[in-house]
């Protein structure tokens, strides 16, 4: 994917790789007729390098982006691929915000599909969550601090658009930064957070 198409603001996907506080908690009863992950999708306030070279540009998700798509018809699946195993519409999956990002709760789909990525999220065979979306409001600036990133471009996404689908990924494409870069990038870009972010943002963002 080229850094053209990283700048769209049409159905863009972002993954992060499982922390121990993102990780999925799994929950399956004997029958397997009542089979549920639940975790994060996405996470808000934290700074995340996108693209490669000297294209790159830096991210972050803003609290609120998600306030007007909740109610979007959004289905769960494996690699943004495949037949839904949750949907929100069916009442087996539901998403909400809380101080850390976007939260999902899906009731799998008892599957082969279904069945399979439950074993593969219990092993740590699939270790990231990735989301698919468009942009209705973002702003660009470029960072002004005097370290690593000065001179890069920072993307703000204010609103989300559309929530397509959450995802269990093979692959975080674009992994959560370590707490070193993650707190450098945080530094760098203290003067453009809103000031309306919570304690709970800043320590996310590792201030």
């Amino acid at each position: 994917m080229n850094t053209t198409d990283l700048r769209t603001t049409e159905r863009l996907q972002r993954a992060f790789a499982f922390s121990n506080e993102s990780k999925p908690a799994v929950a399956t009863d004997a029958s397997s007729a009542n089979r549920r992950l639940a975790g994060h999708a996405a996470v808000i306030g934290q700074p995340t390098i996108i693209g490669e070279g000297p294209n790159s540009f830096v991210e972050v998700v803003e609290f609120g982006a998600f306030e007007n798509c909740l109610q979007d018809d959004v289905v769960f699946l494996m690699d943004h691929k495949g037949s839904p195993m949750a949907r929100t519409s069916s009442n087996t999956l539901t998403l909400s915000v809380d101080e850390r990002g976007l939260r999902f709760d899906a009731s799998i789909a008892n599957t082969t599909a279904g069945n399979d990525l439950m074993e593969l999220v219990r092993r740590g065979d699939v270790n990231a969550m990735s989301f698919s979306f468009s942009i209705a409001e973002e702003s660009w600036s470029v960072i002004k601090d005097d370290g690593d990133f000065k001179g890069m471009d920072l993307r703000k996404i204010k609103k989300i658009g559309r929530l397509y689908d959450v995802s269990a990924v093979t692959f975080a494409a674009y992994p959560q930064t370590d707490v070193g870069l993650r707190s450098k990038l945080a530094a760098a870009i203290r003067s453009e957070i809103p000031s309306s972010l919570s304690t709970a943002a800043l320590l996310l963002l590792g201030r």
